[in-house]
C-alpha cells in the first residue's frame, strides 16, 4: 500500500484533509486505501488460468488501473496465450457507477458527518439527483446491517422504556393536508440503546410483537401503553411475562421515566427536515444505525459495514 493510505489507515480517524491528500495523488493510493478497508478486492483469479491476475495501470479506464491476466496457457503439446481484463467495481459496491472512487467515497463520507446535501451539491459540483441517489444507498446499508445484527435491548437488571409518537408527513400535491405516522419507541436506561418501530396498527397484537422481537428476556419495561390498548388481558402478555419473565410496570406509577421522552425529542429534531419526505422508515433506520454505532471513527465502521454487505468478489 502507498504511503500515504498507511499514515490514514494507522490514525484513529480518517478526516476530509485526508481524504482529499488521496485523491490528489496517483489513483493506486485511493485504490490501495480502498483494498485495506475491503470495498475493493486484493486479489482476482483468472477464469481461465485460475492465477491471480495483475493490477494494471490502464489510462483509458476511469479507475486507472484494472485486473489483468496474459499468462500462457498449455492445451496439449502447444502453449496458447490469452488476455484477459476485468474490472476493479465488479460485483463491489462501486459497480453500478459511473462515478468516480473518489467522488463515491467522499459522498460516503459526507453523509457519514450527516452534511447538508445542498452543501454537498456546492463542494462536489454534482447534482441534486446524484447526492440524493447515494445518500439514499447509504441509508439502505443501514437498513440491511440492522436486520443482519437482529439488535435486541434490554436484558437481566435492565430497564427499558417504551413508548408510542406520532410523527406528522406532509403529503404531496395536497395542499395543507397531512397524515400521521405512529412510531413505537424502546430505550434502555442503563445503555441508551434504543429502536423505532413504524407501525400501521396500535393493537395490543402489534405492540407485544415489538417487544417479543425487540427486547430481551429479563427486561423490566416501564409504559403507560398495557391498560391503554388492553394488553394485559392479552394472551402474548402472559407469554412474555411468564416465557421471557419480562417485568411490566406502569410508568406513570414509576419515577425517573423521561428517558424515552428525551429520545422522542431527540429523534423529531433529526426527522423534522424529512417529515416531508417520502422513505420516512429508511430515515428512522438511519437514526438507530448512526446510535448503535456510536461517535468514534464513523466513517470506517460505516465502510466496513459497506463491506459486510458488498464484499468484493475474487472471481468470476
Amino acid at each position: 500500500m502507498a504511503e500515504s493510505s498507511e499514515k490514514t489507515d494507522e490514525s484513529s480517524s480518517i478526516n476530509l484533509q485526508q481524504l482529499y491528500r488521496l485523491f490528489d495523488k496517483d489513483k493506486l493510493n485511493i485504490i490501495s486505501f480502498l483494498q485495506y478497508m475491503k470495498l475493493l478486492s486484493q486479489r482476482y483469479s483468472c477464469p481461465v488460468c485460475n492465477d491471480d491476475m495483475s493490477l494494471v495501470k490502464r489510462a483509458q479506464v476511469s479507475d486507472g488501473y484494472e485486473w489483468q491476466c496474459t499468462k500462457r496457457r498449455r492445451r496439449g503439446p502447444a502453449e496458447e496465450k490469452h488476455r484477459v481484463t476485468r474490472s476493479l467495481r465488479k460485483g463491489t459496491w462501486f459497480s453500478q457507477s459511473k462515478l468516480t472512487l473518489e467522488e463515491i467515497t467522499l459522498l460516503m463520507y459526507f453523509w457519514v458527518q450527516e452534511l447538508p446535501q445542498k452543501f454537498v451539491m456546492e463542494e462536489t459540483k454534482m447534482s441534486c439527483g446524484t447526492v440524493c441517489d447515494w445518500y439514499s444507498f447509504c441509508r439502505e446499508v443501514c437498513d440491511v446491517i440492522l436486520a443482519q445484527k437482529d439488535i435486541k435491548i434490554g436484558g437481566k437488571r435492565h430497564i427499558v422504556e417504551i413508548d408510542e409518537a406520532p410523527f406528522t408527513k406532509r403529503q404531496y400535491h395536497k395542499g395543507k393536508r397531512s397524515i400521521q405516522k405512529w412510531v413505537f419507541g424502546g430505550i434502555d436506561r442503563e445503555t441508551g440503546a434504543c429502536f423505532l418501530h413504524p407501525v400501521e396498527s396500535r393493537s395490543a397484537l402489534t405492540l407485544l410483537s415489538i417487544v417479543q422481537e425487540r427486547i430481551l428476556p429479563g427486561t423490566t419495561i416501564y409504559s403507560s401503553c398495557w391498560k391503554q390498548y388492553g394488553c394485559l388481558s392479552h394472551e402474548g402478555f402472559k407469554k412474555l411475562t411468564e416465557d421471557q419473565c419480562i417485568t411490566f410496570k406502569d410508568k406513570e406509577t414509576c419515577s425517573q421515566t423521561s428517558t424515552i421522552e428525551g429520545l422522542w425529542e431527540l429523534v423529531k429534531d433529526r426527522m423534522l427536515p424529512k417529515n416531508r419526505r417520502p422513505h420516512f422508515d429508511s430515515y428512522l433506520c438511519e437514526f438507530m444505525y448512526r446510535r448503535s454505532r456510536g461517535e468514534n471513527d464513523r466513517f470506517k465502521k460505516f465502510m466496513q459495514d459497506i463491506a459486510a454487505v458488498y464484499p468484493p468478489p475474487t472471481h468470476d
